[in-house]
C-alpha cells in the first residue's frame, strides 16, 4: 500500500475554533476518540456544529463527556461511526470503544491509592496535583475522610454529566485476531499505558487492555487524560495520544506497510 496519512483528534470540548483551523483535505482518512461536549459548559448548538464541519467519512467514537441524547445520536449515526464495531480504513481493520470507565471506579481506585497510604495526599499536593481528585476521593488536604457514598450522592449532578462502561461489558467486544496490522480507537487508554498522573496510581481500563490482547492491533489511539499526550512503542504495538483538540493539540499518522509513524502537531 503507498503511505497514507490519517488526522487524529480527540477531546474537542466545544472548542469549534480549533476544529475550524484544521484542513481536512489534506489528509487520507481522519479518526477522531470523542468528547465533542464539554462538561462544564454543556452547548448542544455548539456540538452539533462541530459535528458539521467533520468530513462525513471521519472515523468517530463518542467519548464520555458527550452525554447529550442529540449529540450522541448524531454521532453514533455517522456513517463511519466504530463503536464497537469494526470497518475498514483503505484495507486496514479500524474498531473502536467509546465512554470510559465510570468515574466513580477511577475515584474508588483513587481513594484506596491514598488510603492505603496517607503520606501520598501530601506528596500528590506539593506536586501540584488538582484538588478536584482529592475532593471527589472524599480526601481533605488534613486528610479527613468522607465516606465514598455520601460524595457520590452529594454530587450527582457532576458524576452524570460523563457515560461510562463497565469493564466487563468489553470483554465479549472481539473473538481474537481481528485487529491484525490494524487500529483500535478508544477514548479511554488500557490499564498501564498513558494513563498514570503524577502521583496518582496507573487509572486505565482493564477491560481495553483486554481487548488490545484478544485483538491483537498494532495502533492503539487514545485520549481522555490531556495531560499524557505521548507515544508509546511497546511490544511491537504502537500507543498515541496527541493531546487534545480543546489545547490546540492533534496527531498526525503516516501508514506505510503496516507500519504506523505517529506525530504530535499543534495549531
Amino acid at each position: 500500500m503507498e503511505e497514507k496519512v490519517f488526522l487524529f483528534i480527540t477531546d474537542i470540548h466545544q472548542q469549534i475554533d480549533n476544529v475550524k483551523a484544521l484542513d481536512f483535505s489534506i489528509y487520507d482518512g481522519v479518526i477522531c476518540a470523542g468528547d465533542i461536549i464539554d462538561p462544564a459548559n454543556q452547548s448542544v448548538e455548539t456540538g452539533k456544529k462541530i459535528l458539521s464541519l467533520l468530513p462525513e467519512d471521519t472515523f468517530i467514537i463518542p467519548g464520555n463527556c458527550d452525554t447529550d441524547r442529540e449529540i450522541y445520536s448524531l454521532l453514533c449515526g455517522m456513517k463511519n461511526c466504530i463503536e464497537r464495531t469494526t470497518k475498514q480504513i483503505f484495507n486496514i481493520p479500524i474498531a473502536g470503544i467509546g465512554r470510559s470507565r465510570s468515574l466513580e471506579d477511577d475515584i474508588n481506585v483513587y481513594r484506596d491509592y491514598f488510603l492505603d497510604d496517607k503520606t501520598r495526599v501530601d506528596e500528590f499536593i506539593n506536586s501540584g496535583g488538582s484538588h478536584f481528585i482529592l475532593k471527589y476521593a472524599g480526601i481533605n488536604s488534613n486528610k479527613t475522610v468522607i465516606d465514598n457514598k455520601t460524595i457520590i450522592r452529594q454530587n450527582t449532578v457532576f458524576f452524570e454529566k460523563f457515560i461510562s462502561y463497565t469493564e466487563s461489558e468489553l470483554y465479549d467486544i472481539f473473538n481474537g485476531n481481528e485487529l491484525t496490522n490494524g487500529i483500535l480507537v478508544t477514548h479511554s487508554p488500557p490499564y498501564g499505558v498513558l494513563d498514570k498522573l503524577p502521583g496518582l496510581p496507573h487509572i486505565g481500563s482493564n477491560g481495553v487492555l483486554h481487548c488490545i490482547q484478544i485483538a491483537n492491533p498494532t495502533l492503539i489511539l487514545s485520549g481522555h487524560f490531556h495531560e499524557l499526550a505521548g507515544i508509546v512503542h511497546e511490544n511491537g504495538k504502537v500507543y498515541f495520544n496527541p493531546g487534545s483538540l480543546k489545547d490546540g493539540y492533534y496527531g498526525v499518522i503516516h501508514v506505510k506497510d503496516d507500519t504506523f509513524d505517529c506525530l504530535i502537531k499543534k495549531l
